[in-house]
């Protein structure tokens, strides 16, 4: 058997060295959340995996059931690496059906169709920039410090 190289969904969708800092509020609105997910019959914080290649891909989903998976988020706008998250948890779980709730103010939830395929997965997990969002260093707590942002600067 081939030894698989670990992988986890959140360091292929950004940079790995990324630290936003946690916000209280924001942890206990995603466990309310979660809570009354599970209440409905989702399984809440279940670990997965999925091998792609000679990869083996690790993450988390928020809440998932026998029809979707849901990915739950603060703020009020979805931003495109929530919507590839979704898509590859998606794929993981093999679920057609995807939901992105963001909770701000009020909560707005948003449909996903159709999960990432396997090929744009493997394209994710090789892929390997970092910064791999041009946002990631200017809201990134690390960034004082950081070598990726001065390798960039000087690429620049």
């Amino acid at each position: 058997m081939n030894k698989k190289t670990i992988k986890y969904v959140t360091e292929i969708i950004r940079c790995p060295d990324f630290e936003f800092g946690r916000f209280r509020m924001g942890e206990l609105v995603h466990e309310a959340y979660c809570s009354r997910l599970k209440k409905n019959g989702y399984e809440v914080e279940k670990d997965v995996h999925k091998v792609y290649d000679n990869y083996l891909l690790l993450g988390r989903v928020d809440a998932i059931n026998d029809e979707e998976v849901v990915e739950i988020k603060t703020g009020k706008k979805p931003q495109l690496i929530y919507l590839i998250q979704l898509g590859i948890y998606m794929n993981m779980c093999d679920r057609d059906r995807g939901r992105l709730v963001m909770i701000a103010s009020n909560i707005n939830e948003f449909s996903l169709e159709e999960p990432l395929s396997d090929q744009a997965i493997l394209a994710l997990i090789k892929d390997e920039r970092k910064p791999k969002w041009g946002w990631e260093c200017k809201k990134c707590r690390k960034r004082l410090s950081c070598p990726y942002i001065s390798a960039t600067r000087k690429r620049s």
